[in-house]
């Protein structure tokens, strides 16, 4: 018999639950797609870091993962007093 009074399984927790179950018999995937058109990391994937399939880095053939972004330069300082205002 059903207890009435226990949660049932949210509609994300049963996409990580069917990319946990379905990822234990293939680990050589890195994503799963779920019945509910949503991708899930495979938590049986042990290869090297795979982009989001929906991602630019995998939709465009972009190295992943992303180069580090390099923050320009800061603007000098200067001591004296330019502005006008």
């Amino acid at each position: 018999m059903i207890n009435e009074f226990e949660p049932l399984a949210t509609p994300s927790e049963a996409c990580r639950e069917f990319a946990r179950n379905y990822g234990a018999t293939r680990p050589e995937l890195a994503w799963v797609l779920t019945d509910f058109d949503t991708w899930e990391r495979n938590p049986f994937y042990s290869g090297p870091p795979v982009p989001h399939p929906e991602s630019a880095e995998a939709e465009y053939g972009l190295p992943y993962p992303p180069a580090a972004v390099v923050a320009p330069a800061p603007i000098p300082v200067t001591s004296d007093d330019d502005i006008p205002f």
